[in-house]
């Protein structure tokens, strides 16, 4: 059987934890490439006495912020595990995906940046927000301070851990034969965790050879630290971004 696309025959290896993977391997197969799945992390809920503590005072917060789907999944299933609910509280989303998460949960998100990365939201809460207004960023283990970091002296932000990103004990590398021509890497511990899982010396061959395909900058950034070589980054920090990214390069 042959296959036609744009991609076609192309083996590219997807990196992202296996129960999110399906969508960004289907689309790939719909453009003619051969997905690997090497899962390298699993997602993981997280609750503690300061997830209780924080939810406590949840009507006090006057936004609360997402910058990612597994936010958004995480903290609605804690609410409903707690039997808790959102009062008045405007919502901010980092991009359409997470937006299109909350709007299953029955929310409109207030903010949508019209570039979908962290710094991009959080000058737009800064300049839609009243000056000293309470925030609480429901993030995960990994997740980077940046809406914290950027409204500082603007707001009083609260980060809340609601998932765990862990790396997965062990990784099949006999799914891999050097053969592969990229390997998307939707975060900067996507790359750390492939860059500890898979063998050498298959891994330096794919530092020199293989494209790392980066959902942005920052995940480029730490892919360079890594050794890879050979980087694009998608314009749009979204799966359909780094299928965009994948046709245009190829």
């Amino acid at each position: 059987m042959t296959t036609s696309g744009v991609l076609a025959g192309e083996r590219i290896i997807v990196t992202r934890a296996a129960e999110q993977a399906g969508s960004l391997i289907a689309s790939l197969r719909k453009e003619g490439a051969v997905p690997v799945a090497f899962p390298v992390m699993q997602i993981c809920a997280h609750d503690d006495a300061t997830v209780d503590a924080v939810l406590a005072k949840l009507s006090a917060f006057q936004w609360i912020v997402f910058t990612s789907g597994n936010a958004v999944a995480h903290f609605f299933a804690l609410l409903d595990r707690k039997q808790l609910s959102l009062s008045q509280q405007k919502i901010a989303a980092v991009g359409p995906k997470t937006a299109n998460k909350l709007r299953e949960k029955g929310i409109e998100p207030n903010v949508i940046p019209a570039m979908y990365e962290g710094r991009a939201l959080a000058a737009e809460l800064a300049r839609v927000m009243k000056r000293g207004e309470e925030v609480l960023v429901p993030k995960g283990n990994l997740a980077k301070q940046t809406v914290k970091n950027e409204l500082t002296g603007v707001a009083n932000v609260t980060e809340l851990i609601v998932y765990e990103t862990k790396r997965v004990r062990t990784a099949d590398n006999e799914k891999l034969d050097g053969t592969e021509e990229a390997i998307v890497f939707m975060s900067p511990s996507s790359v750390a965790f492939f860059c500890e899982l898979v063998e050498e010396p298959l891994l330096l061959q794919y530092k020199e050879s293989a494209l790392a395909v980066c959902v942005g900058p920052v995940t480029e950034k730490e892919a360079r630290m890594k050794g890879f070589h050979r980087l694009i980054v998608a314009s749009h920090f979204t799966e359909e971004g780094i299928i965009e990214a994948v046709k245009k390069h190829g």
